[in-house]
């Protein structure tokens, strides 16, 4: 395993998830959608949880930490997807990371609990979106590591 390439496209995909994320999830129309249903008991703000603004925090270093999995993972499954180009690579990684985890964490959620359908729902499709753009830039950033790495270095001096 090449760590260093590994980490540096998981962080720079794991940013991404996060700008992705907060475009989607913090957006003007959001609060409105999830207004309703505000006061079931299946459904609560992180806000009310541990205060605003701590919580972007924590959501920033999981998002991380999941792109460095995904950048782990996609070191062992790019042999499986030599034959297509950078981005449908990146395309077809995030669709199976995304139906491989996401999917069946959505349904455990809708199955089990008395969590409303429409956010889960948006939840679902924000994932899929997020995961797909996040997967493209890592499998961008992972192949044209030493193109960047030489750029790095060409840049410091």
């Amino acid at each position: 395993m090449k760590i260093k390439r590994i980490i540096t496209s998981g962080l720079i995909a794991g940013s991404t998830r996060f700008l992705i994320g907060s475009i989607l999830y913090l957006s003007p129309w959001v609060p409105e959608l999830y207004q309703e249903y505000e006061r079931n008991l299946g459904y609560r703000y992180l806000n009310n949880l541990i205060g605003p603004g701590t919580w972007l925090g924590i959501i920033l270093i999981v998002d991380w930490v999941l792109a460095i999995f995904m950048a782990i993972l996609y070191s062992y499954a790019r042999k499986g997807l030599s034959g297509f180009s950078k981005w449908t690579r990146g395309i077809l990684f995030g669709f199976s990371v995304w139906l491989i985890a996401n999917v069946p964490a959505s349904y455990h959620a809708w199955l089990i609990y008395e969590y409303p359908n429409m956010p889960n729902t948006i939840d679902i499709f924000d994932v899929f979106l997020i995961n797909i753009i996040s997967a493209v830039v890592l499998v961008i950033v992972y192949e044209e590591w030493r193109q960047l790495a030489y750029y790095a270095h060409a840049a410091r001096g």
